[in-house]
This record gives structure tokens, sequence and C-alpha cells, in this order.
């Protein structure tokens, strides 16, 4: 069977913060991580098979991806593909291969009734950030929760490739600043923007971004933003 799950920060079918995908394939030994219900841009991983030996990890558009916000996107570097990484290793044959980051400041001010069978963390408090955790193993890899930086981990969701790859999904928390974490960049990122559906979109709206790489894995922030009008500084005028 086909190894599926949709996951977020909430509860009581509320969900607070994005809600996520992951998905493997049906034929063939690879995995997929995307913001549900984009689709469109998603990270990849493909593991070593008969014809394909080695390991490949992109982030960025699918082949088949289509619109005003890939053709924006793919002009600003050339490529559908914009980040990769190199799986962290943590032993057992594991690694850890993808984080979504939801600090607690960045949660939904108004939740979202979640999509049917979302599977729902308890959203993280005060200065803690929620962690999504992903990780891929051997075949046939065992059923013993993973443990990473000495910090408790969760169950969330097991699977397989189609290989028997082990796949697991976990969460655990962490305070912001007392835990590694990939730095949010503070220059002006490129970002690729469908401006006719942001201007007729909500007030409150989700995002996500891709930092560096600062470990072997990929990570995501998911975050919340808020448009607001500029009012001119009268105090110039």
């Amino acid at each position: 069977m086909q190894f599926k799950v949709r996951f977020a920060a909430g509860n009581d079918s509320n969900a607070f913060s994005g809600v996520w995908s992951v998905w493997a394939h049906k034929t063939k030994p690879d995995l997929y991580i995307c913001a549900h219900p984009i689709g469109q841009i998603k990270a990849s991983l493909h593991c070593p098979r008969s014809d394909r030996p080695t390991w490949k990890r992109h982030f960025g558009f699918g082949a088949d991806a289509k619109g005003p916000v890939v053709e924006q996107g793919v002009a600003q570097t050339g490529t559908r593909h914009k980040a990769t990484w190199i799986g962290k290793e943590i032993g057992g044959g594991w690694t850890l291969e993808w984080r979504v980051f939801v600090p607690a400041r960045s949660l939904r001010l108004k939740p979202i009734t979640a999509p049917s069978k979302t599977v729902l963390a308890p959203p993280p408090q005060g200065d803690d950030c929620l962690i999504f955790l992903v990780f891929v193993g051997t075949q046939g890899g065992g059923d013993t929760l993973i443990e990473t930086n000495s910090i408790e981990v969760f169950h969330l969701a097991n699977g397989q490739l189609c290989d028997g790859r082990a796949v697991r999904v976990a969460y655990a928390y962490a305070t912001e600043g007392k835990w590694p974490m990939p730095n949010f960049p503070n220059h002006a990122a490129a970002a690729a923007i469908d401006m006719q559906a942001f201007n007729a979109s909500p007030n409150e709206l989700r995002m996500f971004a891709v930092p560096e790489s600062f470990d072997g894995t990929l990570c995501f922030w998911d975050l919340r933003a808020e448009k607001r009008l500029l009012r001119p500084n009268l105090s110039q005028s």
C-alpha cells in the first residue's frame, strides 16, 4: 500500500499551522514532502535503485508544474530546482531528511478545519517550537522510535517505500534559541508570488521558507504572514 500522511499543529479537528503532506511513489523508491495543497513545489528524495545507483535530493518545482508562479520562480535562477541536501546520518542505517519548524508565534490567529485524515500534533506554546521530522531507514527497518539530539521524539506515522525502506514521521518540541535551528534569512529573499491570488486572499496567510541546510537536512519554516496596509508617514509631509 502506498504510504501517505498529512499532518499539522492542531487539536479538535482545527489546524493552527500549515498542513503538510509526505507520500511515497507507488512504483519507485521515492519520497516527497510539500505544503498542502500546493503540490507543484516540493522536496523529492530518490533512493538508489538498479538503474540509478546514487541518491538524488532536490527541492523545487515539479516537472509538470505550470503557471505564472512557476515561470517567475524558474526565471529567477534558470532552473526549477532551488535547493538540495545530503541527509543527516543518525545511526542504525537511518537518515533524518526533513524538518518542519512551527514556532508558537507563527500559529494561525484563526484556525481552519483540518482536511480529512490529517494527523494533528498539539500546538507549541510560549517560546516553544514544534518540529516535524521525517526519517528514512534501511529495508525492513524496525519499529524502534528514533531519538535525536537528546530531545524527546513522539511518533506520528510509520510506512515504507516500494522497495521496503522504512519511513518514520515524528515530532518534537524545543525552545527557540535553546536548540540548534536554522537561521531565518535576515535579507530579502527571492520569492515567487501570484499577485492576483495574493491580492484576493484573506489578510492572514500561510507561507513557508527554506533556509540553507546547516546539518545535512532540508528544513522548512512554517510561518504566518499578514497583509497590512502601509500608511504614509504624515510627519514628513
